[in-house]
């Protein structure tokens, strides 16, 4: 039996895309396979006065958390069997802290198998631990399981980790649910903008400014980009909306624009591409994993033009729009949770 133990997230609680989809569907599709564990989202409820969160906070994160992940362990200690596999599916989150649970298990079951999956962006890493706080976490572990290439080339690179104990998996996405929708062509093809993690705003403000003649629909997630954009009047900014809105809004463009600074497993990436949008994206970590090599105009952060130069090709040849739109739709094909499944099997 293969456990997979995913995190709540209020705000995506029911969303088509994220982890613990991810094992909703793998369970849904596998279900003598996979038993999946979901950890509450527990500052859910948070008290807005400043000191109280911040005491609430604390007190969830140093002892509810560590006594609710104990709890598990000691649950799954009784029940797990010859051959069964953890798979601790948001390792290196700090609010919710798997190696509690990593570290018990490993105490109870010295040749258990335990798969730490990482998909946060080196930087990030780097920014919330040490070298020497990393490879704590990553003692207990069977394996470290990454979303690109560029993440398990840290990992080897960086932190001297063997190449047997890293595997590069790649991310999901559910086709079906994000799928294009027949529609009339436009004769401006659209321009979506979507995503907060790691992208560059200051980069995309010029990047709009450049190109006058385009409109761009950005979307704000839970950010408030007004004051970068208030001037832009080829903008149109939507806030936060609901994942059908979203889904709307991906199937009635035609172009993914992606300005990073850096990239794993992105889900606007593998939805957009199941979408059917062409895409233009920065050439950092690990995209290409993910478009291909000939699945997307690929730019440099240090040329705005090079976006420019894509932007006015996709706007004013509709034949290498199409093509584009084709592949993203191809190579998304790649990224199924049945795929997943058997490379998750084949570790």
């Amino acid at each position: 039996m293969k456990y997979l133990i995913c995190q709540e997230f209020s705000n995506t609680t029911n969303n088509h895309a994220g982890i613990k989809h991810m094992c909703n569907l793998l369970k849904l599709h596998y279900p003598e396979e996979y038993e999946v564990i979901v950890f509450p989202d527990l500052y859910i409820s948070l008290k807005k006065n400043i000191f109280i969160r911040k005491f609430q906070s604390i007190l969830i994160k140093e002892v509810i958390v560590p006594y609710k992940y104990l709890k598990i362990g000691k649950l799954l200690n009784n029940k797990l069997g010859i051959g069964d596999t953890i798979y601790l599916l948001e390792y290196f989150e700090l609010l919710f802290p798997q190696l509690i649970l990593a570290q018990y298990l490993r105490r109870k079951n010295r040749t258990l198998n335990i798969f730490g999956l990482v998909h946060l962006v080196p930087k990030k890493l780097e920014d919330s631990f040490s070298h020497s706080e990393m490879q704590k976490w990553i003692k207990p572990l069977s394996k470290i399981l990454t979303l690109g290439t560029s993440l398990t080339d840290y990992f080897s690179t960086k932190l001297n980790i063997p190449p047997i104990k890293i595997r590069t998996l790649f991310h999901y996405v559910d086709l079906e649910y994000y799928k294009p929708l027949k529609r009339e062509k436009f004769a401006i093809p659209k321009i979506i903008v979507m995503g907060n993690q790691k992208r560059n705003f200051e980069l995309l403000k010029e990047i709009v400014d450049a190109n006058l003649d385009k409109t761009f629909i950005i979307c704000q997630g839970v950010m408030d980009l007004t004051s970068i954009f208030i001037e832009c009047l080829n903008v149109e900014l939507i806030g936060y909306v609901e994942e059908i809105e979203l889904l709307k809004l991906m199937q009635n463009s035609d172009i993914s624009l992606n300005v990073m600074d850096d990239t794993i497993g992105s889900n606007v990436i593998t939805s957009s591409m199941a979408v059917g949008l062409a895409m233009v994206v920065s050439d950092v970590g690990s995209i290409r994993n993910y478009c291909k090599s000939d699945g997307a105009f690929y730019c440099n952060n240090y040329d705005l033009n090079s976006f420019t130069k894509a932007l006015n090709k996709l706007c004013t040849d509709k034949k290498s729009l199409y093509e584009l739109q084709e592949k993203s739709l191809v190579y998304s094909k790649e990224l199924s949770i049945h795929k997943l499944h058997n490379n998750l099997c084949e570790i």
